[in-house]
């Protein structure tokens, strides 16, 4: 008996028992044969493992190793273990990108090797990359472009990605650039054309060329709803006592800048607007009215109305001071005479 190595290709990757093996065609001097291998994965066991399954017509691995010294091949006994790139055939092995405004191919491959020219962008063209790609086109990269020539050129890529064959992506980026980009945790849709939906926690100096947040910050951007809802508990946004820098530093900012409102609706409790800082006041600005229930304060160019169904009430410890060339009083309802100094 012996054990011996043979290049074939792969003619049907189906398994009832779906456990990984596959039939392989032979070339055995002046005929070809069929043989079932059994899949030898680099890490496994029972219920666990790395699975990966070559397409119809790539070249494999395969052994046996009990071979008879003379005689036909067994039936039996068949691994295969790796595959064998080959150039004519991987370089037609192109995707067409399901994007449909994107008219470039998902990925171009050669010897096996998804986006070469990544893949193989290190130090004088030594490979940098490590990349599982499907068929279709999902892909995981884990890229150590770290060298000189990456400095050089500022195409440093110290990243891991998990990308959908659509545009979908995952990339927790370690890179440190000259103009600041990397060094985040991204969760980006490019699924459709000008997509801007995306969440950023962005750790080192960001890119002051594209969207520029700061250092230590978090950027959730929607092309429409971004909606935060609890079933218990709270939702608290708060900015701290350490945040004292200039504007879009230290403020807490909503701005609609739509034609849609601003509601604050509080079903069971108060809504409560409070300023704690010395000589700091509250401000609120309306070009035309603020309306509460029943009640409303109405600014116009002409005059500003203070109207209520309930008592209005002014109060003052000290002195309460209107200053006007004509101050005008009218009694409407009242069994009670007007205070002092009030005519």
């Amino acid at each position: 008996m012996k054990g011996s190595v043979f290049v074939g290709e792969v003619h049907s990757t189906y398994h009832k028992e779906k456990g990984g093996r596959i039939q392989v065609k032979l070339q055995v001097e002046e005929k070809q044969i069929l043989v079932d291998a059994d899949y030898a994965s680099p890490i496994g066991g029972p219920g666990h493992g790395f699975f990966a399954i070559p397409t119809i017509g790539t070249k494999v691995l395969v052994a046996n190793g009990s071979l008879p010294i003379e005689g036909p091949l067994p039936e039996g006994g068949w691994i295969w273990f790796a595959c064998v790139q080959e150039n004519d055939i991987m370089e037609s092995a192109r995707v067409s990108s399901p994007r449909q405004w994107d008219k470039k191919p998902a990925y171009e491959s050669s010897w096996g090797t998804p986006d070469r020219d990544k893949a193989y962008g290190g130090d004088e063209g030594y490979p940098c990359q490590y990349i599982l790609m499907t068929p279709k086109g999902h892909k995981l990269v884990l890229s150590d472009r770290v060298g000189q020539a990456a400095e050089k050129d500022n195409t440093s890529d110290d990243s891991i990605s998990i990308q959908s064959s659509n545009g979908k992506k995952v990339v927790l980026d370690e890179t440190t650039r000259a103009n600041g980009a990397g060094d985040m945790i991204l969760i980006q849709d490019d699924s459709k054309k000008d997509s801007k939906n995306r969440i950023r926690i962005q750790t080192g100096m960001d890119d002051k060329h594209s969207s520029p947040i700061g250092q230590d910050s978090i950027e959730v951007f929607a092309n429409k709803n971004v909606v935060v809802h609890t079933d218990a508990g709270a939702i608290n946004i708060s900015v701290g006592q350490g945040s004292d820098g200039p504007f879009n530093d230290s403020d807490l900012v909503i701005d609609n800048q739509g034609l849609g409102n601003i509601q604050v609706k509080s079903h069971g409790g108060n809504v409560d607007v409070e300023s704690y800082g010395v000589g700091k006041a509250v401000t609120v600005k309306a070009k035309n009215s603020l309306t509460q229930m029943e009640s409303s304060v109405t600014v116009s160019p002409e005059s500003i109305l203070l109207y209520s169904v309930a008592p209005i009430n002014i109060s003052s410890e000290s002195m309460v001071n209107i200053q006007a060339p004509v101050v005008n009083i009218d009694q409407v309802v009242t069994n009670r005479p007007l205070p002092k100094g009030i005519v």
